[in-house]
């Protein structure tokens, strides 16, 4: 039997107001909603990344507003460890599109299928997403989708490489009784409050940062079950402490920030992200206790 020819993928349509002002270097990827491009400027020069949404999902409003919405609170938040937006808007097609800074790095999750990281390196990061998240907490948005693949991890020459968070794309706004969007998120990383649905708040947030420093120091989550029985352990049972689970030397200090920060009433965890970022920085990093 011959080869059967697989039809070449067409490439992205643009919407004429990126393709008047971006030279479109390369397709970086395609997700479920849209296209990931290398753009370039062509006034500046400058390189960037652009997500454009496909034509068929111009017209489904729920895709549309949650599109809209990550532009908006995106583009409101300057802040070193948050991506940049450099411009966002409807084409003329009506497709929207945002471009943002290119960043050079990878993603947390990719550097933890690798294994475990130091102690004083996920210190560090901590800091750098505490830091994002207190300025976006201070602007009333809370992120919902605190994980490994929404950390960035941008390489610096020169200097340590940076966590940056990305991806606002489920965020919500916070008013006085707390966030009107419910039940989002990514599962293995969802504080309690979410996975029932209730509004989720800044410790949310913080619920969710436990969780990526406990996997980046132990290569697992603080409940042994699997699927949905570890969901389940999340709402009933206490996670597991980290001191039992981490097989390296564990700075004086730093279980106690993280394991504060999972707990499963939200009055009980760190009440702000500089409360946390406060602590965490006080942790020593040398390697002092041996657990």
């Amino acid at each position: 039997m011959g080869a059967v020819e697989t039809p070449a993928r067409q490439p992205p349509v643009l919407p004429r107001v990126i393709a008047e002002r971006y030279k479109v270097l390369g397709e970086r990827g395609r997700g479920g909603m849209g296209h990931v491009l290398d753009v370039q400027d062509t006034v500046s020069y400058r390189r960037a990344v652009a997500k454009v949404l496909l034509p068929e999902y111009a017209s489904v409003p729920e895709v549309v507003q949650r599109f809209e919405r990550e532009a908006k609170i995106m583009s409101g938040i300057k802040h070193p460890n948050i991506v940049e937006v450099y411009a966002w808007g409807h084409g003329d097609d009506g497709r929207l599109y945002i471009v943002m800074e290119l960043l050079k790095g990878l993603e947390l999750a990719d550097l933890l299928r690798e294994g475990v990281i130091a102690p004083r390196v996920a210190r560090a990061y901590g800091l750098d997403v505490l830091r994002a998240l207190d300025t976006a907490h201070r602007l009333g948005v809370v992120h919902r989708d605190i994980k490994p693949g929404n950390i960035f991890i941008e390489d610096r020459p020169g200097s340590r490489p940076v966590a940056r968070v990305i991806d606002f794309g489920i965020a919500a706004q916070v008013d006085g009784e707390g966030t009107q969007a419910r039940g989002l998120g990514t599962p293995s990383y969802m504080a309690p409050e979410q996975m029932l649905g209730e509004p989720p708040d800044v410790r949310s947030d913080l619920y969710s940062l436990g969780l990526v420093l406990y996997r980046a120091l132990t290569r697992r989550l603080p409940h042994d079950g699997k699927g949905f029985q570890m969901l389940r352990q999340r709402l009933k049972e206490p996670p597991i402490p980290i001191e039992r689970v981490c097989t390296g030397e564990l700075p004086r200090g730093l279980g106690e920030v993280i394991m504060r920060s999972l707990a499963l009433e939200p009055e009980h965890r760190w009440q702000t992200a500089p409360a946390m970022a406060d602590a965490l920085a006080w942790v020593q990093t040398r390697r002092s206790v041996s657990q």
